[in-house]
């Protein structure tokens, strides 16, 4: 057997492993970046219900000043949540543009060449 085509096979095999390889991180950054996008969906949507909610509560305690500081605290974690998840979609949109992550979450493979 030509040792040529030896290596040749051995070099392919394993740039096929690579090529592999490569496509594997894509699905794990995607899976990463599709789950991280459903937890700041569901984060998002439970700050603003603990501020709509500190907002019935500011609403429904007419004259009582006790309950008017309590339902003002309830608003301001809401808001201070909304600020950190509006802080962290920032990021992460930071992070996907500087390594060039889509937002689809795929990383350009370069193509195969032709034989």
């Amino acid at each position: 057997m030509n040792p040529f085509f030896i290596i040749i096979v051995f070099f392919s095999f394993l740039f096929a492993r690579s090529v592999f390889a490569e496509s594997q991180i894509n699905r794990i950054l995607e899976n990463l970046i599709t789950t991280t996008r459903l937890f700041l969906i569901f984060s998002a949507t439970v700050a603003l219900a603990i501020f709509v909610w500190g907002v019935i509560k500011f609403i429904l305690a007419a004259q009582d000043t006790e309950k008017l500081k309590e339902a003002r605290g309830t608003m301001l974690w809401g808001i201070i949540g909304l600020a950190v998840i509006a802080s962290l979609t920032g990021i992460i949109i930071a992070l996907q543009t500087y390594f060039g992550v889509e937002g689809g979450g795929t990383i350009p493979v370069p193509d195969l060449p032709q034989v």
